[in-house]
């Protein structure tokens, strides 16, 4: 779903983030939270989880030709999460530190 809505098309493999998970799981785990999305708990809660799912990948530095993935800020995970934690709780039965989107990580 994110590579229709995004403004970017290249991403990093996230096997090493996902415990080496198939693009199939990770599509499954952002499908695990249609509820959420459907909430529109925070205006750019899509936004959050594609770049946890699907991070956009730029160079590391301007003359690199390594490549590095823009995972979301702790400043913006903790503005999400103070908006839809409670649906986590509600939808997922679980805490949100428990899910992919863990602030702290």
């Amino acid at each position: 779903p994110c590579n229709k809505k995004m403004d970017y098309n290249k991403t990093i493999s996230l096997n090493a983030k996902f415990d080496g998970e198939g693009q199939d799981r990770l599509q499954q785990r952002f499908n695990d939270y249609t509820s959420l999305i459907q909430s529109h708990c925070h205006k750019h809660l899509f936004t959050f989880m594609c770049m946890v799912y699907v991070p956009p990948c730029v160079p590391k530095g301007p003359e690199s030709t390594s490549v590095t993935g823009v995972f979301p800020c702790q400043a913006f995970c903790q503005d999400v999460k103070k908006d839809c934690e409670h649906f986590i709780t509600k939808y997922a039965k679980r805490s949100w530190d428990a899910t992919d989107f863990n602030c702290s990580k």
